[in-house]
């Protein structure tokens, strides 16, 4: 079967990213409402699985979006079942990856969806090569905590961007390291929907340093089309509440997963 193109997706920093879908795992089904592994999968050994996957990588999860409502004319809409997160590679064993990779898998529920959260640190098995791959519950994806067997088993990485560090330096810290002694935690997201390119680039040039752990998902579908509820992230709710308080502001910005305007009125946000 041919790779199907899917639809274009826009991330916070306004890159494009093309999203080409294949389905060449045996036993990964295309019906978004099951997942079923068949059993030589789930339990397959290192080796058989590294030869049978084209992209073996560890990176960090940077953002996401989806799972939301596409419109397809006047009144209708198609219901988009998976998540897009964009990763950056730390170290990659296998296929062409590059420093920022797109990594398609289902919401959940059913359709083989990997629950990555935003900002932790993943061995990604993909299928697919190059800046758009895609993954799932039925390969060895799974948290850098898990993967001791993997990294003994993988050996040394075709391409190394530790500088030399641990896989530890490049995991979510347990404190905010620009609020002090405020907890990391893992937990939903907030979502922003319909914040305008030149606002999403001021957003990042800022939350790198203002809010690090804000984690908000950024989307460009509508509110009232889109799926409420954001995905698995590391926050940090000092960084959060800073960064909504900024995002609510800026034109045509709308607020979903659970918070009000009430929540974030306050003159404390850089402007």
């Amino acid at each position: 079967m041919s790779p199907r193109r899917g639809p274009l997706v826009r991330f916070a920093d306004g890159a494009i990213a093309s999203v080409l879908i294949t389905f060449l795992l045996a036993g990964l089904p295309q019906s978004p409402m099951a997942c079923s592994c068949y059993e030589t999968e789930s339990q397959m050994p290192l080796a058989d699985f590294r030869a049978l996957a084209p992209s073996i990588f560890l990176a960090q999860v940077i953002d996401v979006h989806g799972p939301f409502m596409i419109p397809e004319g006047t009144n209708s809409f198609r219901f988009e079942h998976d998540r897009w997160f964009r990763m950056r590679t730390v170290a990659s064993w296998k296929g062409d990856v590059p420093d920022t990779v797109v990594v398609r898998t289902g919401s959940g529920g059913g359709n083989c969806g990997y629950a990555f959260a935003v900002g932790g640190l993943y061995l990604v098995y993909a299928w697919g090569e190059g800046d758009s791959v895609r993954t799932g519950i039925c390969s060895r994806t799974r948290p850098w905590t898990s993967a001791h067997e993997d990294s003994m088993g993988l050996g040394k990485p075709e391409v190394d961007r530790t500088g030399g560090r641990g896989w530890i330096a490049f995991a979510p810290p347990l404190t905010c390291p620009v609020h002090v002694g405020t907890p990391v935690r893992r937990d939903r997201s907030a979502v922003i929907y319909g914040m305008p390119g030149a606002s999403e680039r001021r957003y990042r040039a800022l939350a790198a340093k203002e809010f690090p752990y804000a984690s908000i998902q950024l989307e460009i579908a509508r509110a009232d089309s889109a799926r409420t509820g954001g995905a698995e992230a590391y926050i940090c709710a000092a960084c959060q509440e800073r960064a909504m308080k900024w995002c609510i502001r800026q034109p045509h910005a709308r607020v979903s997963s659970g918070w009000t305007t009430d929540d974030i009125q306050g003159p404390t946000a850089p402007r």
